[in-house]
């Protein structure tokens, strides 16, 4: 602490997530159940390692990741760390400038065989030219009961102070300041054990080391007209392919894809997309929606649609048996309805035209002579 006295920050890592503490009413806590250490020695609660803590309320389930580091021998005192995986640095609007949250670092004390105190400390950082700004500070501190040695419950406050409230800029608020909003928040806490490797389900392809690495770039074209069937996604579309100075002409089939569509942001899930580049060999690539989902127009029975994706190959045959590489996609879609018709779901479109550019680079592509 501070010579002047810094204020005694007493706050509990353990839920500290700045992002819903606007929130905390009605949140689902653990309250009733009690601690069942009694006859336990110390060894048997010591909280060295990870957990995930999850607070839920009313708006929102957020989880953060919480890593204990001993102090001492005796699992006494630790060094807490809260990794902030799910927040809003601007804490739902209150400090609009803030642009991201730093890791809250602090302390934890045990103080019996089944509970302990901690305090952490973070900042609300707004990102700047020569270096980034400290917006707000976020202090929390609380109390956490183990229910065993791998799960715990308990209470914490968070308290925010502006940057001006630390008048020395100790990274600490001045002793004689109140904090702008203090709040209390529940939770639980589980610990990271170990568990059995998943089956995998996708099989990526191993280039040798010395394979070449090609700059790659697919353009598609399909036109659906009339729009098809309810079971047909989309017909073949027209692809080209260039690589290594040289261009090959296919189709492309559009298949096996599970999004959940939204009409002004990203779009989650993946998509399988397989390419026929005839002797030349198959090529599929996996790809996620990453980029926002845009609706340009829409008037006079017309719709154009816009959105982006990031890809892996993950299969192929022929030229493409060992490839592997990353790619960037975009897309763009253009409906048509009959005129005058609003376009709602169940009401479809009697024209579809869509352009696909896809570039990235690509090792183990061999093609021939």
């Amino acid at each position: 602490m501070s010579l002047k006295r810094k204020r005694n920050i007493k706050l509990v890592g353990v839920f500290g997530l700045t992002a819903v503490l606007l929130i905390t009413t009605g949140w689902s806590v653990m309250a009733d159940i009690e601690p069942v250490g009694s006859g336990l020695d110390n060894d048997s609660w010591r909280l060295d390692g990870a957990w995930i803590v999850n607070v839920s309320s009313a708006l929102a389930t957020l989880n953060h990741n919480f890593t204990f580091t001993a102090q001492d021998q005796d699992g006494l005192l630790y060094t807490a760390v809260i990794e902030h995986s799910e927040c809003s640095a601007t804490v739902f609007g209150m400090f609009p400038e803030a642009t991201h949250q730093s890791d809250s670092v602090g302390v934890a004390a045990k103080t019996g065989e089944d509970s302990l105190e901690y305090t952490v400390l973070g900042q609300g950082i707004k990102q700047g030219g020569l270096a980034d700004e400290v917006v707000y500070i976020s202090v929390i501190s609380g109390q956490m009961r183990l229910i065993d040695a791998n799960t715990g419950v308990g209470e914490a406050n968070v308290a925010y102070y502006l940057a001006s409230q630390d008048s020395d800029h100790d990274g600490l608020p001045d002793a004689d300041q109140k904090p702008i909003i203090c709040m209390s928040c529940n939770g639980t806490m589980q610990r990271v054990t170990l568990m059995a490797p998943a089956e995998t389900t996708l099989q990526l392809p191993t280039p040798p080391a010395d394979a070449p690495v090609h700059e790659v770039t697919i353009e598609v074209v399909w036109l659906t007209d009339p729009w098809p069937a309810p079971d047909i996604h989309r017909n073949l579309g027209d692809a080209t392919l260039r690589v290594g100075g040289k261009e090959y002409q296919g189709t492309a089939v559009d298949s096996d894809y599970n999004y959940t569509y939204s009409t002004d942001r990203s779009k989650g899930g993946f998509r399988r997309l397989v390419y026929d580049f005839g002797e030349l060999g198959l090529l599929e690539l996996w790809e996620r929606l990453d980029g926002e989902y845009k609706i340009i127009d829409l008037e006079g029975g017309h719709r154009h649609h816009e959105y982006e994706f990031t890809g892996w190959i993950i299969q192929g045959t022929g030229a493409f048996v060992n490839a592997a590489g990353i790619i960037q996609s975009a897309c763009e879609i253009d409906y048509t309805w009959e005129p005058g018709i609003v376009p709602t779901p169940g009401v479809d479109p009697i024209r579809e035209e869509m352009h696909y550019t896809s570039h990235g680079m690509v090792r183990g592509i061999d093609l021939p002579e």
